[in-house]
């Protein structure tokens, strides 16, 4: 069975966190704090709940990330990595946590990557859920039972529901390099639906963002390209970012070079070091109407330099 990137994810950060309090204890006798559900990142996974693969039988999971702060639930994100390479943001505002039990109900809108879904349309689906924690020993594989119902686009799916509690981090990354990989926003014509991808990067120091830049995704065989960025507007927090960039790009299979203006808005949500979300980007071309799109995007982050709280 093949392992997530975002299941290591968990895994390597449990990891982590245990050995560094393995590792502080033996310099210092002070025990390390106790893992706290109210105040943490709960990793869960929908079983059965995404598609197979083409030709296969066996459904394949959803990770879903809860974030809680003083027990509450700030956001969350979704992610399919074996169905598609997008990170999704989720409405949570029907889900409650009370008395160690979630219950309620998420809608995800799944967005398209540039290649699933084919038809490139996204899908929405909204899940029932219930789940018991066990508050004795919150970090446990399965700490967390229960089972989910709903709808995956036209589709019914249930299934169990199992996930664990792991520490959040708290450093804020107003001292950070930023990047997102947008998928599906270059107009024009090509064979290559990978070539309508960008990646983002940004440099953010004291607040402030620098070194802001965008690379087109190359077709097979070129050599990458990296252009100017601007940055319009921008808000960071612990947990959220939120920008307006624009540039400008030729527009593909355009023969006479002509130039595309861009206007790209995206809404991202943080979980440690990955970063999921939604854009929309407006796009002017002369003597044509604007194009309007939109999607989910996937991204990380890394501290730059020193940690800024």
């Amino acid at each position: 069975m093949m392992i997530s990137y975002h299941t290591r994810l968990c895994t390597w950060l449990l990891a982590l966190v245990t050995a560094a309090a393995v590792a502080s204890s033996a310099v210092a006798a002070e025990p390390q704090p106790p893992l706290d559900p109210d105040n943490s990142l709960w990793c869960l996974y929908f079983k059965g709940l995404m598609p197979p693969r083409e030709g296969q039988s066996d459904r394949r999971d959803l990770n879903f990330y809860l974030l809680f702060r003083q027990g509450r639930i700030v956001h969350a994100v979704a992610s399919a990595p074996h169905w598609n390479k997008s990170c999704h943001a989720a409405d949570i505002s029907e889900l409650t946590f009370f008395d160690d039990r979630l219950a309620g109900t998420v809608d995800v809108t799944f967005h398209k990557d540039g290649h699933v879904p084919k038809d490139g349309r996204p899908i929405a689906s909204r899940l029932s859920l219930s789940a018991v924690l066990d508050r004795d020993d919150p970090g446990a594989d399965e700490a967390i039972k229960g089972s989910y119902r709903g709808t995956f686009g036209a589709h019914a799916v249930s299934g169990r529901l199992v996930g664990r509690v792991t520490p959040a981090d708290r450093t804020s990354l107003k001292a950070a390099r930023y990047w997102y990989r947008v998928f599906d926003v270059l107009v024009g014509w090509t064979d290559d639906p990978r070539a309508r991808d960008i990646t983002i990067e940004l440099d953010v120091l004291g607040g402030r963002p620098t070194n802001a830049r965008f690379t087109p995704s190359p077709r097979r065989g070129a050599e990458k390209v990296t252009l100017p960025l601007t940055v319009k507007e921008i808000v960071l927090t612990v947990d959220k970012c939120t920008a307006e960039f624009t540039f400008q790009h030729p527009v593909l299979g355009d023969e006479t070079g002509a130039k595309a203006s861009y206007r790209l808005q995206v809404d991202v949500r943080r979980v440690h070091d990955l970063l999921g979300g939604e854009f929309e980007v407006t796009v002017k071309q002369p003597g044509k109407r604007d194009v309007v799109k939109s999607g989910a995007l996937r991204g990380g982050c890394e501290l730059l330099k020193e940690e800024i709280r």
